[in-house]
């Protein structure tokens, strides 16, 4: 099972959330290096600044990727533009299923390279089978939706990501702990 570590990016820098606030950790180049050395085999990036259109941080990556795996997730789908971007610095991203009702924008979708985020209401729908076969991996951040996701025969095809501490019981099932 691989090990990555969870941070926040802003203004290129990283930050661990303590509670409802960020604590700065550093330069992401240093502190990346500092944790492979400690065992972690890569490092799933929650980008504030892409959550708000801005893709400042797309330098970072493009150096990051030169010496490890990262995982970028902006809490939404970024704009194909940017996604081209990070799929060209062999940057895995995070992609989320459209709201019902909203307005239907073709997401550019790399194989390789995309993970499809689920909760446990995604779970419950009947699209959802036909929407994973474009995906090989999965993040999933709550216990009951990978419990939920383990009980579906699709789930035996896919790579899950968990973030967040998981039992011993339910480790031998995850591709991925996200710490």
């Amino acid at each position: 099972m691989l090990k990555f570590k969870l941070f926040y990016i802003i203004d290129r820098m990283f930050y661990e959330k303590e509670g409802p606030s960020y604590r700065i950790v550093g330069n992401p180049i240093q502190v990346s290096k500092n944790y492979l050395e400690k065992g972690f085999s890569g490092f799933y990036v929650v980008d504030l600044n892409l959550n708000k259109g801005n893709s400042k941080n797309l330098v970072i990556y493009d150096e990051l990727t030169s010496f490890t795996y990262v995982q970028v997730d902006a809490l939404k789908n970024p704009k194909n533009e940017v996604l081209e971007k990070l799929y060209e610095y062999n940057a895995r991203v995070t992609l989320y299923r459209e709201k019902k009702g909203a307005k239907k924008e073709e997401v550019l979708i790399n194989k390789s390279f995309s993970a499809l985020f689920l909760g446990k209401k995604d779970l419950e729908e009947e699209s959802l089978k036909k929407e994973l076969d474009r995906f090989r991996d999965v993040v999933i951040k709550e216990k009951r939706a990978l419990e939920g996701f383990l009980e579906k025969e699709v789930s035996k095809e896919k790579r899950i990501f968990f973030v967040g501490k998981i039992g011993k019981n339910l480790m031998k099932s995850i591709f991925c702990n996200i710490l």
